[in-house]
């Protein structure tokens, strides 16, 4: 205890007394333990007092420190605010030009976007505008083509009556024309009359259409043999109604008139076509006929050709002889000169044979190259043939001519007669 008191150890001389003070109660010694209570709480409170004092001075000098320090920091925060106002004005300012660039390009953009959508806009309204128009002309061309079906469904309607009336027409005029045809090879005659009055001979006769522009006549008395070959005017039904205006004049002329010589015949000829078509003016019209006539007579050998244009061919002995017809055609108007007609005389032999035909063979194109068959092709073909019996001889001409026309249309009408005396 004294240790403690010298030393000035407060702390441990407090526990000090308070050890001794349980010591001397433990022995019962009731007085030294009292004593060294009274001396343990008189310590005890001496020493709390100076611990409020010495927590009141460190209170006090924690805050005056405090105060310092928050006067520092008072000072600092002021410093700082300060800072913070001078830079946040800057910034301010660089905040409000940086908003103010920004406005300015966000109007610019505005602005030209603006520009852009009205630019959009104008011709948005340009091609809705154009559309509308489009659309009103698509349905003005809609109605137009619903008119225009209408239209047409009636003229289709129309157009089948139509039809139907032709079709009846044609079949009705097809008719007429094959009745034609019946009525025109009975008046032209029956080939076998002129086989069966020589001693060879054939027919090739054929039509471009239905009925011909092209006939053959034939009559025999008890001296002569009559044989003509004609080619009219035009072919089909025109030339068909030639043919029969020729066969009658023929009948009256040599059956009746009883004139007998070919270049005659054709005079009169040409005088009852002239006077049958009225040609009697330079601007009628002017149909007529190139026509072959040939007389043979019955026993003494001899023949007479006469011809307006169309010719006569002799072959004798393979040996080709041609006899020209007169330039002039039969029938038409001709106001320069009088026609002429000559007449050929000639004395035949046996095994001479004579052709007369029309244009329509030599006429006819055909071959590889689309041209005409031609006369002296045509001739030739004759003089290589005429070795053959007539009959097979037909037969070779009448197949040359339809191979050499193949699918080409036929020209014109063919007629063609082959003799032998």
């Amino acid at each position: 205890l004294k240790i403690t008191e010298k030393v000035g150890l407060a702390g441990l001389q407090k526990e000090t007394l308070e050890l001794l003070a349980l010591a001397y109660e433990a022995q019962g010694s009731t007085e030294q333990a009292y004593f060294f209570y009274k001396q343990f709480h008189n310590l005890s409170d001496s020493l709390n007092d100076a611990e409020v004092r010495k927590e009141v001075h460190n209170s006090q000098m924690r805050h005056e420190i405090a105060s310092q320090n928050l006067k520092i920091d008072t000072l600092e925060k002021d410093k700082k605010i300060e800072r913070m106002a001078k830079y946040g004005f800057m910034g301010g300012v660089v905040g409000l030009g940086f908003l103010a660039f920004l406005f300015y390009n966000r109007y610019q953009i505005k602005q030209k976007a603006n520009e852009e959508l009205e630019y959009k806009n104008s011709e948005i309204m340009q091609q809705k505008e154009e559309i509308t128009a489009q659309r009103d002309n698509i349905e003005l061309q809609h109605n137009q083509i619903e008119e225009q079906r209408d239209e047409l469904e009636a003229q289709a309607h129309q157009l089948e009556k139509s039809n139907k009336k032709i079709e009846k027409a044609y079949l009705h005029i097809q008719d007429s024309i094959k009745y034609a045809k019946r009525i025109q090879q009975a008046v032209v005659g029956n080939p076998e009359g002129i086989i069966q009055a020589f001693k060879s001979a054939f027919v090739l006769f054929a039509p471009k259409d239905v009925v011909s522009g092209d006939f053959y006549w034939f009559y025999q008395t008890e001296d002569h043999k009559y044989v003509i070959c004609a080619d009219c005017t035009g072919h089909g039904v025109p030339g068909a109604m030639m043919t029969a205006i020729g066969n009658t004049l023929l009948n009256e002329i040599i059956k009746v008139k009883k004139i007998t010589s070919p270049a005659q015949i054709l005079v009169e000829l040409d005088q009852k076509v002239q006077q049958t078509l009225r040609q009697s003016s330079k601007g009628s019209q002017q149909d007529g006929m190139d026509i072959t006539i040939l007389k043979v007579s019955s026993d003494s050998g001899k023949a007479t050709f006469s011809g307006a244009k169309n010719p006569l061919l002799l072959i004798r002995k393979g040996e080709p002889t041609l006899i020209k017809g007169s330039k002039f055609s039969v029938g038409g108007y001709l106001t320069q000169r009088e026609k002429i007609f000559e007449e050929h005389d000639m004395m035949l032999q046996p095994a001479d044979r004579l052709y007369i035909y029309t244009d329509g063979f030599q006429d006819q194109f055909g071959g590889s190259e689309g041209r005409k068959y031609l006369s002296k092709k045509f001739r030739q073909l004759l003089v290589d043939s005429s070795f053959q019996p007539m009959a097979e001889q037909r037969k070779l001409l009448d197949l040359e001519f339809k191979v050499w026309k193949s699918n080409t249309e036929q020209t014109d009408d063919v007629c063609l007669i082959g003799l032998e005396v």
